[in-house]
């Protein structure tokens, strides 16, 4: 797997179960594809913090509610991976500003 480069989990429910699925994951992904996969805050916590997505060129999150009301991760992940993310997919995802 250490040549993995694009995972795509489109509509697979990995609520709260991000995590388990990216640890084992090499750190050069380029594509994650999330969308319609019912992520938790926690799961975009760990996406933050995650290094295997550290150096991600696209990711698509569309289709996941953020209702929360700290969206400081999310916003971390973006502060983070500015310089290597090429493409950011958000749609229906439903984002405010809770300043």
């Amino acid at each position: 797997m250490d040549r993995l480069k694009e995972l795509n989990l489109t509509s697979f429910r990995l609520t709260d179960h991000l995590e388990n699925v990216l640890r084992v994951l090499p750190a050069g992904l380029d594509f994650l594809q999330l969308p319609f996969c019912e992520l938790s805050y926690n799961d975009v916590k760990f996406l933050s913090e995650c290094p295997q997505a550290n150096h991600l060129k696209l990711l698509n999150i569309s289709g996941n509610p953020m209702y929360w009301e700290d969206s400081e991760p999310f916003y971390n992940f973006l502060l983070k991976n500015s310089s290597t993310l090429q493409h950011l997919a958000i749609s229906h995802c439903f984002l405010s500003d809770s300043t």
